[in-house]
């Protein structure tokens, strides 16, 4: 209790008292402690930015104890520090049992980085945007990761801009290497006019990004013409899915687009690619903003042939009180599922809800 009591103190970022973090320093390194202990100690000083702690971390990163070693390397598992410690890092779990988990996939994944949201199989090509990338996941500073994002977000290279919208929007992006947001947050006009800017493209690979940088929160009334255009051109499900949130946003501030509303009915009947996440957004979608509004949709999508659409449709109706306003058509095709619901949004039979009160 008094090592955490003293890691709390030394996390506020004072001046540590000299005589406190010695003796801990001297708990860490004593081998005739236990290793719980030794790790503890190790904790206690792991917040503090200075050259002594960090060489103690390195000292005891070369401990026979595995736990000793896991646990330096957790601390080591910033992104400054696996920038400057990769090598270290990559031969101790390499030495480490392969069924060893806790901490020590923490530190694999630490090693790893964030990639990206969505192009976690994608390889730069161009030299410059791969250590630009790079720079990105494991930046010395704040000032070399932002001239980084910079990078990646101007470039011509479409999966490069991805990369770009995906660190901007993640909380494992940004959020997690820099030390101070402001300079990120300062720049949110220009990265959501770049992600409007890739829309005009509906066609470009990086549009499922900039939707989902986009979202809820930044959309705007004038985006339906872009999500117009996405949905009628692009035929990735992850793009359509975040183009359907999106529009939620929409409808939240400038109430129901006729045009929007329509690109959704056509996507939910769409044939041929089956029923996939981003219909079933759709139909969640058109009847959470706009309720009795989109019973139009929603009853066609109701009268589809595909049972999984018919099961959505009727579970969101009734959430909409659309029993009381269309009963017949909901009973009629609850019963044609003969006892068996063909899907159950959000865990609940739509049979029970239609047959149950019918």
């Amino acid at each position: 209790m008094a090592l955490l009591a003293a890691g709390t103190v030394f996390a506020q970022g004072e001046e540590p008292d000299r005589r406190l973090f010695e003796l801990i320093a001297a708990m860490a390194l004593d081998e005739g402690l236990e290793v719980r202990e030794r790790r503890n100690a190790m904790r206690a000083l792991a917040d503090l930015e200075v050259p002594e702690v960090e060489e103690l971390i390195l000292r005891l990163s070369e401990s026979p104890e595995l736990e000793l070693q896991v646990c330096a390397a957790v601390c080591l598992g910033s992104p400054r520090q696996v920038r400057r410690h990769r090598a270290l890092l990559e031969r101790l779990v390499a030495s480490w049992p392969a069924d060893a988990r806790g901490e020590a996939q923490i530190v694999r994944e630490a090693l790893e980085g964030f990639h990206s949201t969505y192009w976690k199989d994608a390889v730069l090509d161009d030299p410059a945007l791969k250590r630009a990338h790079e720079e990105l996941r494991f930046p010395l500073d704040d000032d070399e990761c932002m001239r980084a994002f910079t990078t990646l977000l101007h470039s011509e290279d479409p999966v490069a801009v991805g990369i770009a919208f995906d660190h901007y929007q993640s909380w494992e992006g940004l959020g997690h290497v820099l030390e101070d947001l402001k300079p990120a947050e300062d720049r949110l006009p220009e990265v959501l006019a770049r992600a409007r800017e890739v829309l005009r493209r509906p066609t470009s690979p990086a549009a499922v990004s900039a939707l989902n940088l986009i979202g809820v929160q930044h959309a705007e009334p004038g985006d339906a013409d872009l999500l117009v255009a996405v949905l009628a051109q692009t035929d990735s499900d992850a793009a359509r899915h975040e183009a359907a949130w999106t529009a939620s946003g929409v409808f939240d501030k400038a109430g129901k687009d006729a045009r929007l509303v329509a690109a959704l009915g056509e996507l939910i009947l769409e044939p041929v690619s089956g029923f996939g996440l981003a219909k079933e957004t759709a139909i969640r979608v058109l009847a959470e903003s706009l309720g009795a509004d989109a019973d139009g949709p929603l009853l066609q999508a109701l009268r589809a042939t595909d049972p999984k659409t018919q099961a959505h449709a009727a579970y969101w109706l009734c959430q909409t009180g659309g029993l009381k306003r269309h009963r017949a058509a909901l009973v009629a095709v609850a019963e044609s599922w003969g006892g068996r619901a063909p899907a159950r949004p959000w865990g609940e039979d739509p049979i029970t809800l239609v047959l149950g009160e019918s």
